[in-house]
């Protein structure tokens, strides 16, 4: 039996490459005849650099400026082609700001601009993985990097930080870099309302109920202040609400086409191939629910999966069975913190999802 493991991360628990390597200890342990071929995942989010440069000596570390304005040495790639890479989540994540100094109000995107202007300059195209951000500043704090400024009404320079953003009247635009510059999106979500950057992930980034509705108000006021200055329409387009806004601004200030991440990522690493060679898809995330429906990990390699009339099942740290799971097409969905822990089977979310795919397995 030939199965293909595509995995995303468990969120702040393995990587793509951990969860990979104990599904596939879980599928020996239940199959020891099976062809196990490992395939990790990403979407625009953590671990997007690794799946799509896992060499590592095509790696590169640059000095940038963290979200909460501390410098951090940020992980970016550039291959042989002159293709440049970006992970947001590497530059201005929410994985580099402890949890008791988590800000969102303050919290700034710049360290991937530099990022970006630093790889801009020997690279003919530079690809950005947009998630996993500590930032709701719709990029801004990426565009000063690239030389941008924002006026109020005095002309005077506005505050980093997505809850300064309702101040911002003009924006002092240099000339533009002309290279390609493709957003990877790990939501295509809009830049403001219900299902926008704010409403829907800025609690997640440390903001009150208070922040969450100063910093949809300043989105807002970007949105309508780039439609007026420099002509770029973003009420609706897909992707401009991911990486808190940075969708947006990579399209308003850099010119970038965003795409969805899980998506393009596929097509990069071959997924579509890898799947029409397999017996059985086992895919997974740390948690299954109504955001993974986008644009996320589970839904792309289900949809493909299914398109090809291949099994897949899914194995995720948790489960809301309160969604329709049905819409996925998945064979299984089974959850590890559904799974009854076994002395045996070891301690660790590692071990334990080792044990939740071999019990699985042994049961279909």
């Amino acid at each position: 039996m030939r199965i293909l493991l595509a995995p995303d991360k468990f969120k702040q628990t393995l990587t793509q490459e951990q969860a990979a390597a104990a599904m596939a200890e879980g599928v020996v342990r239940s199959l020891s005849g099976a062809v196990v071929r490992s395939l990790p995942m990403a979407d625009g989010g953590e671990g997007t650099l690794l799946v799509l440069v896992p060499d590592r000596r095509e790696h590169l570390a640059i000095p940038v400026t963290g979200p909460m304005g501390e410098i951090t040495s940020a992980t970016c790639a550039r291959t042989p082609d002159g293709t440049g890479y970006v992970e947001m989540a590497l530059c201005s994540g929410l994985g580099l700001v402890s949890p008791h100094r988590r800000d969102a109000i303050r919290a700034s995107s710049r360290g991937t601009g530099e990022a970006m202007v630093r790889l801009l300059q020997d690279c003919r195209e530079v690809r950005v993985g947009v998630g996993g951000s500590a930032s709701t500043d719709g990029g801004t704090g990426a565009a000063r990097a690239a030389g941008l400024r924002f006026l109020d009404r005095s002309g005077r320079e506005v505050p980093e930080g997505g809850g300064h953003l309702a101040d911002v009247a003009s924006i002092d635009v240099p000339e533009r870099p002309t290279i390609s510059v493709t957003a990877l999106c790990d939501v295509m979500v809009p830049l403001a309302g219900s299902e926008g950057a704010a409403m829907r992930f800025a609690s997640q980034k440390g903001a009150s109920r208070g922040d969450v509705m100063r910093l949809e108000a300043g989105l807002f006021n970007l949105a309508e202040v780039i439609e007026r200055e420099l002509g770029v329409d973003l009420s609706e387009l897909p992707g401009a609400g991911a990486g808190g806004g940075m969708g947006a601004g990579l399209h308003a200030f850099f010119g970038a086409s965003l795409v969805s991440g899980a998506a393009s990522i596929a097509d990069q690493i071959g997924l579509d191939e890898a799947i029409t060679d397999a017996d059985l898809v086992i895919t997974g995330e740390g948690r299954l629910d109504r955001g993974t429906f986008g644009n996320k990990v589970v839904a792309e390699v289900a949809r493909r999966a299914v398109r090809f009339g291949v099994p897949v099942m899914a194995v995720c740290g948790q489960i809301d069975r309160t969604v329709d799971l049905t819409q996925l097409g998945l064979r299984e969905a089974i959850s590890v913190e559904d799974q009854p822990a076994r002395a045996e089977d070891g301690d660790g979310p590692a071990a334990r999802l080792a044990a939740t795919v071999a019990a699985t397995l042994a049961n279909l």
